[in-house]
């Protein structure tokens, strides 16, 4: 709550049909996970460490994310332009 106050969002639990930001500390931390992820100097076993995940498994995810949003916009851009 405090960092929505701070950022000027709304303090939501859920969507409503207005399209109202939900913000959660799980989303927060999603949004920190997916920053180390395409974060270059991030490894996947360092995202391990940052995000106290017990496994290998979800940083790898997160590393992987990035690519695929990569990917996404390229190919965007690429339908847009061609």
């Amino acid at each position: 709550r405090k960092v929505a106050r701070k950022a000027g969002l709304a303090d939501v639990r859920s969507t409503n049909e207005s399209g109202t930001l939900k913000l959660t500390a799980h989303a927060l931390r999603h949004t920190y996970g997916c920053k180390l992820g395409a974060d270059s100097a991030f490894n996947p076993n360092s995202i391990m460490t940052f995000m106290r995940h017990g496994t290998i498994a979800m940083a790898i995810w997160y590393s992987d994310q990035w690519g695929e949003r990569r990917r996404a916009k390229i190919a965007e851009f690429e339908d847009e332009f061609s």
